[in-house]
This record gives structure tokens, sequence and C-alpha cells, in this order.
């Protein structure tokens, strides 16, 4: 029987609309994925920030409902998401397939800068990814990306790492230079779950990873 619905569930990152799974979706096939859109981010939402946490977690999990067993692929902000999102299915009785996690340190070592105007903000986004910013394709498309980043930690601050243990596997990956991030931090994802876990490392920084010709072959084998 063919596949009707996407596999893989990407998780995007504070202030970002997707554009970093770009490389991960090309290797997989866009069939493959489907980027959850958090709201305020699309349509007639667009702009209309979320006013706690758990407005995005709750969409975010109906939208990964509606798909058999998803594998959730998470990056940064989007993994803390996704943790309460695998949580809930969990909860369910229809746990995801695996979690994918990039650039996040483990949820009980969350912790989020206090930074609050727009210039805190860009300066905080130049020191984790200079990319975020520099590829804005428009001043105004900047400012917006600087806001979303700025609601998305705000929300954050008031995270409860969920207490649900997952059954499934669980891996986590960063860049070596990620400052938000150690190899240490990001092996304490292992105490999320009751199932399997692994880590891995490559070269770069907080993004590094999703833009590796590592990554894609390193996600599918997750889910071998």
């Amino acid at each position: 029987m063919s596949r009707t619905l996407p596999r893989y569930a990407l998780f995007p990152g504070a202030g970002s609309f997707g554009g970093e799974f770009a490389p991960l979706t090309d290797t997989l096939g866009r069939r493959e994925t489907r980027l959850i859109k958090y709201p305020g981010r699309f349509g007639s939402s667009f702009g209309e920030h979320p006013d706690t946490l758990d407005e995005v977690i709750e969409s975010a999990t109906d939208q990964a409902a509606a798909l058999p067993a998803p594998v959730l692929v998470a990056h940064s902000y989007g993994a803390y998401v996704a943790h309460a999102v695998a949580c809930n299915l969990t909860e369910r009785g229809t746990p995801p397939a695996t979690l994918i996690v990039t650039g996040a340190s483990a949820p009980e070592l969350l912790s989020v800068p206090p930074v609050a105007s727009p210039a805190e903000v860009a300066t905080y986004l130049d020191d984790t990814d200079p990319t975020a910013l520099a590829t804005a394709p428009s001043p105004d498309w900047r400012e917006v990306v600087i806001e979303t980043t700025a609601n998305d930690l705000r929300l954050l601050r008031g995270l409860t790492p969920p207490a649900t243990a997952l059954t499934c596997p669980v891996s986590a990956i960063r860049g070596s230079r990620d400052g938000l991030t150690t190899d240490e931090s990001i092996a304490l994802w292992s105490n999320a779950t009751n199932g399997s876990f692994t880590t891995h490392t490559v070269p770069g920084g907080h993004s590094a990873p999703l833009r590796s010709t590592e990554f894609p072959p390193w996600v599918t084998a997750r889910c071998a």
C-alpha cells in the first residue's frame, strides 16, 4: 500500500517559519514531510501571537495526530514543543514513531535568555544563528522574525516540562560550536524516554545539523 500521508512532522525553531528544514525536505521529498504550523505564523492568524505555550502545543498536537505514527523532527524551541506533543500523543495511546531533536538541551536544563527589546532579540539571533536575520528577504520580514522570536522566547519561559515518560525512541543531535547546548546537555534527553536513545554531534554551530549532509541519512537511520 502506498503512503498517503507524510511520515515526518517538522517543528521549527524560535522565530522560524520552517525554512531551516528545506535541505531535509528536499532530500526526503515534500510528500513525506509536513511542517507544523504554529498559531500566528500562517494564514488568517498571521501576526496574532498566541498568549500561552499551551495554545502552541495543543495546535501542534492536533496537526501531528492527523499523521499515522509520525516521526517528530524538531529544532531548538521546536524541540520543547515536539516533546510536549510526543507526551500528549503517548497519553492518548498513539505515540509517535520517534522524536528527533536538534540544538536543544534536555527539558530539565532549559534556560531562556532574558531578552525582550528588538535590539536584544536581534543580538541573540546573531549570536545563536547568524543566518536567521541575514537571510531575511526584506527589512519588514526581519522585523517579523525578531517579533516572532521575542514572543516564542516569552512563551518558552513559562514551560513546565511534561512528566510523561515516552515509549518511543529519542535521538538528539547538536553542532559542536552550538552555544546553547553541550554534549552533556543533549545526552540528558535520555531521561525523557523508556525507549532507546542516541546522540550525535556534527561540526558547526546551532543550526549546523540541519544543513549537514549527514542529517537526512541520520534521520532516516533513526527510523529504520
